[in-house]
């Protein structure tokens, strides 16, 4: 038996008119995004050719990440667990060698630890950071980390125990899920949406894992060199 609709329409045939209605306005919506990431990337484009040219104004940013390039020896723990296993604590200098081979393993990664900042002290790009904020002001410059959000604080508070005093604002964590490795693409879609997509023409940026600078620089050469 068939069910007709009050219009006299056979329902199956109206379910499946709405269904390629909502194919097609999807289809619409994908569309538009594409094309106005497509349109955004071409002004970054712009931006960065006029600059070369001297037609537009340099603007800036320094990007770091935070463990192992800003500070080193700290007393931070990654968690890698297992169902059925022993939870295996892996302190925060050998998180970068070790994740690869426990991941075969089949083992998941905690960082609820790195809320907090367990001691440490000055790393190996602590200097440059200082740097960069004395030549371009600390406006300019920003930590990128795996770190949860809610770590801007402690990281703020250890920065001016060291001497070095960056807004807040421009400390961002991106490890909003305490069980998910934060991979370059987050870093670089971060970057690009937004510091590139707001007229930045000029980034440095450093990571301690070479992975990371790798998917970086791959979202930077999308646009030319600037």
């Amino acid at each position: 038996n068939s069910v007709i609709a009050i219009n006299g329409e056979n329902f199956q045939d109206v379910l499946v008119e709405n269904q390629l209605i909502e194919f097609i306005e999807e289809i619409n919506r994908d569309y538009k995004i594409v094309n106005d990431l497509a349109i955004r990337r071409q002004k970054v484009i712009d931006n960065i050719v006029d600059k070369e040219n001297g037609q537009a104004d340099v603007q800036g940013a320094s990007v770091f990440d935070f463990d192992e390039t800003l500070i080193v020896n700290t007393e931070n723990f990654v968690y890698a667990v297992k169902e059925g296993a022993e939870t295996i604590p892996i302190p925060a200098a050998k998180f970068v060698e070790m994740k690869d081979g426990l991941e075969k393993q089949g083992y998941q990664f905690n960082f609820d630890d790195f809320i907090r900042v367990r001691e440490g002290e000055p790393g190996p790009l602590f200097q440059k950071l200082k740097n960069q904020i004395e030549k371009y002001g600390p406006e300019a410059v920003y930590i990128l980390t795996a770190r949860q959000p809610g770590a801007a604080v402690a990281i703020h508070q250890w920065l001016k125990q060291n001497g070095v005093d960056l807004p807040m604002i421009n400390i961002h964590g991106l490890g909003v899920d305490p069980d998910v490795v934060i991979t370059g693409k987050d870093k670089a879609n971060w970057i690009e949406q937004n510091l590139i997509f707001n007229g930045f023409n000029d980034i440095y940026f450093v990571d301690d894992a070479i992975d990371i600078v790798n998917e970086v620089q791959e979202m930077f050469d999308k646009y030319p060199t600037g």
